[in-house]
């Protein structure tokens, strides 16, 4: 980015009405939002659709082909370094005395261009879709002018079909409802869509998607930052350190894959379920009730890392206790009815606080959670299911969680030294050519 802040837009009506608006140039785009916490624009203008960037009294001007952008700062000096900025990254003469080009900027080739409803705005908006990129535009004449209202990056998004004309395109951001005119160009739309985001995933470092979650650029156990591994089950994104943890565990609590080097594990909807859930979600579950003396840093030891993430998944001795579900039948009966609602947070809690992945939904056509899952169309709750499908979590009863935790305590790792002479009674530093240590 090269230059972020605060300025006053005129509006297009005119009228010396001036908004405030948060601002953002990084070079290729000019993009301006209701307030610095949005993640999509309210508008953008191409660096390739300006033509000139010129002072105006207490205000400096954008000039388009199509129309000219008037912006105020609060103070001279940073005016000028906006104008500065601008000028720079723009190709078009700079000069004052020099008339702007009136030709268009080249768009880029589409692989899918029309007019939809889009939920939110008066009227259709032009939708055009390159490489893994969907941009938003007003007017056909603002797409070929390099103008828009905004642009979803499709590396973390996912589409669903919603109705017979309308699809959704979710981001972990917000979701973009559209209508087509017809069942068919609806279809199009969706299979374009489809192919694009399924290019991105290799296309994409996976990391870099499951990054685009900001609580997943820190290990969920011990916050080192932009952690390679994950527990694909779990739903928890973690360091290399804490993966070997994971891994002592056992397959049937925590299953270990890497980011990196396991590409073939990461579908689109696995990926989907770890933006949709992420580290802070799914901690609010996991260390609902961690202490803050037991919590542990990136420079934590071996032995700090396997006694803490031990008590956190095999003892679950930070989660939050779910209230009202006191025995098997009630949380079997929880989860068949979570599955087939999006919230997939709810599913992992019934499943890690004991509810049966495979428990009998009473209905012989739909006899499994994940077949109830399959029917609404639930594609994160289906992925989840799949990956938990042979965990074994004991149930948590809070009318006996302590007797249950303290069964837990009983459980020690560590290395020990075992000989294989079975004369050899004293062990010494001397004596330990003939022994092992083991796990």
């Amino acid at each position: 980015v090269l230059k972020v802040g605060w300025l006053d837009k005129l509006s297009p009506q005119g009228k010396c009405v001036f908004q405030r608006r948060w601002v953002r140039f990084d070079g290729e785009c000019l993009a301006y939002y209701n307030n610095d916490k949005e993640m999509y624009s309210k508008g953008m203008i191409l660096a390739s659709a300006i033509r000139l960037v010129r002072g105006h009294g207490d205000r400096f001007e954008v000039v388009t082909a199509l129309r000219t952008f008037t912006f105020r700062a609060e103070r001279e000096g940073e005016q000028q370094e906006w104008v500065e900025a601008l000028q720079t990254a723009t190709p078009a003469p700079v000069c004052g005395s020099q008339k702007p080009s009136d030709s268009l900027p080249r768009p880029p080739s589409a692989n899918k261009l029309g007019l939809l409803e889009l939920r939110g705005y008066k009227g259709r908006v032009l939708v055009s879709l390159a490489g893994s990129k969907v941009r938003l535009c007003k007017t056909e004449q603002d797409y070929r002018a390099g103008l828009a209202i905004s642009e979803v990056e499709l590396t973390a998004a996912n589409i669903r079909d919603v109705d017979r004309r309308s699809f959704d395109i979710n981001t972990p951001f917000k979701n973009f409802c559209f209508t087509a005119e017809s069942e068919r160009e609806k279809e199009e739309w969706i299979e374009v869509v489809q192919e694009s985001i399924a290019e991105t995933l290799s296309d994409y470092e996976v990391a870099e998607k499951i990054w685009f979650n900001e609580a997943n650029r820190s290990c969920a156990d011990c916050r080192a930052r932009q952690p390679e591994w994950a527990s694909i089950n779990l739903g928890v994104v973690i360091c290399k350190k804490c993966a070997g943890q994971h891994r002592a565990l056992g397959p049937s609590i925590s299953k270990v894959r890497s980011l990196k080097l396991d590409s073939s594990i990461w579908s689109n909807e696995l990926v989907e379920l770890f933006l949709e859930v992420g580290n802070k979600h799914a901690n609010s579950f996991w260390a609902a009730n961690l202490p803050l003396e037991e919590e542990i840093h990136s420079g934590a030891s071996a032995e700090q890392r396997a006694t803490f993430i031990r008590r956190k998944y095999r003892e679950r001795k930070y989660l939050r206790v779910l209230e009202g579900l006191a025995d098997p039948e009630q949380f079997n009966k929880a989860l068949c009815t979570a599955v087939v609602l999006p919230n997939v947070l709810r599913t992992m809690e019934l499943v890690f606080s004991g509810a049966d992945v495979m428990c009998a939904t009473g209905d012989p056509v739909v006899s499994t959670p994940y077949l109830l899952a399959q029917r609404a169309g639930q594609r994160l709750q289906m992925e989840f299911l799949h990956h938990n499908k042979l965990t074994d979590f004991p149930r948590m009863d809070p009318r006996s969680e302590t007797a249950s935790r303290s069964d837990f305590s009983l459980f020690m790792d560590g290395f020990l030294y075992i000989s294989s002479r079975e004369a050899k009674t004293t062990l010494d530093r001397r004596g330990r050519d003939g022994i092992g240590a083991r796990w």
